[in-house]
C-alpha cells in the first residue's frame, strides 16, 4: 500500500512539473506562432502555406502582423 502512494505521488509530481514547464514555454502566443512557422519552413513545406498559417495564428493571438 505504501508503494502505491509513493508511485502516485511520483506520477502527480511529474504531471505537475510537465504542466508547469509547458505553460512557461507557451506563455507568449506570438513566439509560439513563429516557432510553428520556423518548423513549417524547416520541414520543407511551401513558404506560402507557412506564411498563411503564421498570419492566421498571429491574428488569432492578437499579435502584430508579419512583415511579408
Amino acid at each position: 500500500m505504501k508503494l502505491r502512494r509513493v508511485t502516485l505521488a511520483a506520477v502527480a509530481a511529474f504531471v505537475f512539473s510537465s504542466a508547469a514547464t509547458l505553460s512557461a514555454v507557451a506563455a507568449d502566443p506570438c513566439d509560439t506562432c513563429w516557432q510553428r512557422y520556423n518548423r513549417c519552413i524547416e520541414v520543407g513545406s511551401d513558404p506560402g502555406y507557412c506564411e498563411y498559417r503564421v498570419t492566421q495564428c498571429l491574428a488569432a493571438a492578437g499579435c502584430p502582423a508579419p512583415p511579408f
